[in-house]
């Protein structure tokens, strides 16, 4: 019942945006096009390629904060539903889990990030590479480790000496190579081409 709630909850959100005009504006527009496949696609494969101590609770990188600057937020909201859509589909998302994953994991550090942008966007490609989407990425990490254990915790009733000693303690292992990871694809694309990072514009 609660996975239904947030599965509510997170398509109201998709809703929110009208997915299918902000898809259909990809249309024509070659480039933003591509962008938003390879954004999706690298969503996708970053997701499916998960560690952690536990199952239940697997850890992957995200690399959301560069995908949300190189298409927008709205679009990375479109993709991340096909991100759930797919990893569901390939089995490593259960149907139960769906809910919690998709709000508490790619939703709300989403909405985070947003408010991020608005308050250190800058016009210096360095500061807008580390501060913007590096730093940026890893508080959003936090958060979707936060959100997550959360709902590990009170949805999924798993103890809580579990999430702490089998997920919460390896997050500080994902946050630097988060930030680099970010921060070294918005360097190269706006030392290149920065016409494609639309919220550097």
């Amino acid at each position: 019942m609660i996975n239904l709630c947030l599965i509510a909850v997170c398509s109201l959100v998709l809703v929110s945006i009208k997915p299918l005009p902000t898809l259909s504006e990809l249309k024509g527009k070659g480039i933003a096009f591509h962008l938003f496949c390879a954004a999706t696609l690298t969503l996708i494969l970053l997701a499916s390629l998960t560690g952690g101590l536990s199952p239940q609770m697997p850890m992957h990188f995200m690399g959301l904060a560069a995908v949300s600057l190189v298409i927008g937020i709205r679009l990375s909201l479109c993709a991340v539903a096909m991100v759930i859509a797919s990893l569901v589909l390939i089995g490593e998302l259960a149907i139960s889990d769906i809910g919690g994953y998709w709000l508490a994991g790619y939703i709300i550090p989403l909405f985070v990030f947003a408010k991020w942008v608005q308050l250190t966007k800058h016009r210096n490609l360095w500061r807008f590479s580390f501060v913007t989407a590096g730093l940026g990425s890893t508080i959003i990490f936090c958060v979707k480790t936060l959100g997550l254990s959360l709902y590990y915790v009170f949805v999924s009733n798993v103890a809580v000496d579990a999430v702490l000693n089998q997920y919460i303690i390896l997050s500080p292992l994902f946050w630097l190579p988060e930030l680099l990871f970010n921060a070294t694809v918005l360097i190269t694309l706006l030392q290149h081409r920065p016409q494609w990072v639309l919220l550097y514009r």
